[in-house]
């Protein structure tokens, strides 16, 4: 194929900030999708369209042209699509968070929850709204019978719409969390299954993480659309899905050289200082409701209960970083999480070194990728 991959996401591969001299910079976008996927584009001319989430976003996609996001490997151009806030966040923070994460998640206690009114169905809305302008902005990226990858349940319908404006470009689209089961899905209101499913069965090709999240997805086509894979093809009027397992693993490379930058040289050396002579149990999540850090920190309790002995001989730092912070779910988990952990404010000497890790981290990033 001639012409560069056309890549379609929530987030892009760099965001916009202003420096502290009033200049706008740019730097890595976050995530492991972006991380993922920029990896599997190095050595491929692409295009990446996102949404401009931050106001240097914003400012930089009113300017109109293309941003350079490349490396010597090959050519990456960033194009950013600019939706109103207001409708940004019915689409992002009340649907695509809300309730498609709750929901493939099993987040709700569906005896209680989930209830939806006017907001949620004006934010199903506003999803639409914004996957449309995605299917538009990648209809004038691919080229001719070029190819577009579409990444995420942020956007789900993309595909549908993407080929019915362009039948001729080849869509794949890759799912990147879970997939619930079908009486699960069934949670949500008819429209939105059913428009979720149609829109994902546009793609050509359907990639999950794992064989369960690709048996769920089947038995959902089959109990709610009424179609029968055969040999992990999805047959339709004139033409087919294949859907399979397409895991998304490590850069170890990336991984060695990393490990070798003074930055992270400095986190080891403070870390162990730190630490002295005791062992140390580790995690690294964002403050998310499906990593289990409040019941994990409930175990650790557990275990210091039932060991007194190992009081004082063991350490459990958790590096959580804040995540969908409008979220009120989310703000009432972190707290949580914080109570649990018996944590107040604290200077850094007494908290140890996860402060100066977190900040060491982020610029080693930022000059990584500035520097590509």
């Amino acid at each position: 194929m001639d012409g560069p991959i056309v890549v379609a996401s929530n987030r892009g591969p760099i965001t916009f900030e202003r420096s502290e001299t009033g200049e706008r910079r740019q730097r890595r976008g976050i995530g492991g999708l972006v991380t993922a996927v920029t990896g599997a584009l190095r050595d491929r001319d692409g295009i990446w369209l996102a949404n401009a989430i931050s106001d240097e976003d914003r400012a930089a996609a009113a300017e109109g042209h293309a941003i350079d996001a490349g490396s010597a490997h090959a050519r990456l151009e960033v194009r950013l699509i600019d939706v109103p806030t207001d409708i940004y966040r019915a689409y992002y923070d009340d649907f695509s968070n809300r309730v498609l994460w709750f929901v493939h998640h099993y987040l709700w206690d569906p005896p209680r929850t989930p209830t939806f009114g006017e907001r949620e169905s004006e934010a199903w809305d506003a999803y639409q709204e914004v996957n449309h302008r995605f299917a538009e902005a990648a209809a004038e990226a691919t080229p001719d019978g070029g190819v577009t990858l579409i990444q995420d349940y942020h956007l789900a319908l993309v595909p549908q719409m993407l080929r019915k404006l362009r039948p001729d470009v080849a869509v794949g689209l890759f799912w990147h969390i879970p997939f619930a089961q079908p009486d699960y899905l069934g949670l949500l209101a008819d429209e939105w299954v059913s428009g979720l499913l149609d829109g994902m069965l546009g793609a050509g090709i359907l990639g999950f993480q794992t064989e369960r999240w690709v048996r769920n997805f089947l038995a959902c086509t089959r109990q709610i659309a009424g179609l029968r894979a055969r040999d992990r093809v999805l047959p339709l009027e004139g033409r087919s899905v294949r859907v399979n397992t397409y895991p998304i693993g490590v850069n170890p490379e990336h991984l060695v050289e990393i490990a070798a930058e003074p930055a992270v040289k400095r986190a080891r050396a403070s870390l162990s200082e730190w630490l002295g002579d005791r062992k140390l149990v580790l995690r690294v999540d964002r403050t998310e409701l499906s990593k289990n850090i409040l019941r994990g920190l409930r175990a650790f309790e557990l275990v210091l209960e039932r060991r007194p002995e190992l009081r004082g001989r063991i350490v459990h730092l958790a590096l959580l970083q804040p995540s969908r912070r409008s979220v009120p779910e989310y703000e009432e988990y972190i707290t949580e999480c914080v109570d649990a952990a018996a944590l107040s404010p604290p200077d850094r000497s007494a908290a140890g070194p996860w402060d100066w890790l977190r900040e060491s981290s982020r610029r080693a990033a930022s000059r990584r990728w500035r520097s590509r």
